[in-house]
């Protein structure tokens, strides 16, 4: 099961929503917070067996630090599909976290597929 969290978003990454919706991602989550509380909610449901998290942000390196303090997570800051499987890959990333802005609507199409 994949799950998305796309925390304090712009109004411009909107539309970036739909992109991961189309990919087959569920919403579990969408409300503007801080980043350490979004690492302390995704833990909870990250510890769960076959979930795979996807947290858009501004504060990518705020987020894999804050998210990788918590035993049951495994960050990666992300920005291509190639960077997502490498990171899935070698260390089992569960949340992968990722700037839009960086990586563009193509981009992101690539990351949740």
């Amino acid at each position: 099961m994949s799950t998305y969290f796309a925390l304090g978003l712009p109004e411009a990454w909107k539309p970036l929503l739909k992109v991961v919706t189309d990919a087959g991602w569920e919403l579990e989550n969408l409300v503007p917070c801080p980043v350490a509380q979004a690492a302390a909610e995704l833990s909870a449901v990250l510890g769960q067996r076959n979930r795979l998290g996807l947290l858009l942000t501004r504060e990518t390196t705020a987020a894999v630090c804050l998210a990788n303090r918590h035993a049951n997570v495994r960050a990666a800051e992300v920005s291509n599909v190639e960077t997502a499987r490498a990171a899935v890959q070698q260390i089992h990333a569960n949340l992968l976290i990722v700037e839009p802005a960086r990586c563009g609507a193509f981009g992101l199409r690539r990351i949740v597929q």
